[in-house]
């Protein structure tokens, strides 16, 4: 019966690790995402800024 126990405490830590681990990865990516709009905006106005010149 403890045996039981710890493998369905170990499960749950696993899968509760799991969780976890995949809202890190989409924290992650939303992230980057939004850095890679915010270059793209800054790259479009720096050249806009070079052709006035």
């Amino acid at each position: 019966m403890q045996l039981l126990g710890l493998a369905v405490i170990g499960a749950l830590g696993f899968v509760s690790w799991d969780i976890v681990s995949d809202i890190k990865s989409e924290i992650k990516s939303e992230i980057a995402d939004s850095i890679d709009k915010e270059i793209k905006a800054k790259r479009a106005e720096i050249t806009e800024r070079v052709a006035e010149t």
